[in-house]
């Protein structure tokens, strides 16, 4: 506070919030103050009077900002307003009031961020994760919760950074497997493709490419299964007609023999081996009548001639 005096009266100037009331001039000096001087003293009482409406003015304004950025959110002006207003009432009760709600609200808001950082975690957005650890540490740098959050944070990022290497690393085996694998396709080594194949997909089950190779050589093995299916099945015709030439040239047990070796594995053969033996047989009972009427025809004769030497001669 600037006391000046000019002539008789004295001017107060208030250049900062007055946290008191301003005292009064000491009793020896009222003592010696004629009446002129009791004019002064009743102007200081109206200074005095404007500065304590002044102070409390200030209060009430510092206050009604206090909870207006209480209402706000606005925790950092709640606690600037609070300090000016205890400045200017050090007693006044409804400054540490709103201090003590706005910290209640601040822990409840960094509860809520520090529960919401531990969800960013567990879906592993470390980086939003870590910006909520950052508001909170902003405004309670020593909050032992945020600082487990952040030891969690930083654990992740390890876990993470050895995940994306064995991923790196399961990448390049992958790569290289099914690279073999189409290798070992294209020389007709589809034991060894399929091999390399089981290999990948033990590493990563849904890894397309190796799903995709495995569908390839399925289909590579039929197509060559099919082409040896109907190159052994020619072969079998051409045995089968071969047996049957054999057959019509009286060679019986060769076609037989023929038929013998391929009937097992092919029932076209196996039934040609049938008519053939049904055939034979009808030859050998063909045969075997035959023989029969020519014997029969040979008594036959011999019995008339036999009978006709017998009458000449009687």
């Amino acid at each position: 506070t600037l006391l000046q005096t000019t002539g008789a009266e004295t001017v107060l100037e208030v250049t900062r919030p007055v946290s008191g009331p301003i005292p009064e001039p000491p009793k020896k000096d009222r003592e010696k103050t004629p009446s002129s001087d009791r004019k002064d003293g009743a102007s200081m009482d109206r200074v005095r009077a404007r500065a304590d409406e002044s102070r409390k003015r200030q209060l009430k304004s510092h206050l009604e900002n206090a909870q207006r950025a209480f209402e706000q959110g606005s925790y950092d002006l709640v606690f600037a307003s609070c300090e000016q207003a205890l400045v200017l009432d050090p007693s006044n009760p409804q400054a540490p009031q709103l201090e003590a709600r706005a910290r209640n609200e601040l822990e409840h808001e960094a509860q809520r961020r520090l529960a919401e950082a531990r969800a960013e975690i567990d879906r592993g957005a470390l980086t939003a994760a870590s910006q909520l650890v950052d508001l909170v540490l902003a405004l309670s740098p020593e909050s032992p919760d945020a600082q487990a959050v952040r030891q969690s944070i930083e654990e992740a990022r390890v876990r993470l950074a050895l995940e994306e290497e064995r991923a790196r690393e399961r990448d390049r085996a992958l790569g290289q497997l099914c690279a073999d694998a189409e290798r070992y396709l294209a020389n007709g080594s589809f034991e060894t493709a399929t091999e390399a194949v089981q290999r990948a997909l033990g590493l990563a089950p849904a890894y397309q490419p190796a799903l995709d190779l495995k569908d390839k050589i399925s289909k590579a093995v039929a197509s060559r299964e099919a082409a040896q299916k109907a190159d052994e099945e020619a072969r079998a015709r051409k045995g089968i007609d071969e047996a049957k030439k054999r057959f019509s040239a009286g060679d019986q047990f060769g076609a037989f023999a023929v038929l013998e070796g391929l009937a097992q594995s092919y029932p076209a053969a196996a039934s040609a081996l049938d008519a053939l033996r049904l055939e034979a047989k009808e030859i050998e009972r063909r045969k075997v009548e035959a023989d029969r009427a020519r014997l029969e025809e040979e008594a036959a004769r011999l019995k008339r001639e036999t009978d006709a030497a017998r009458a000449k001669l009687e």
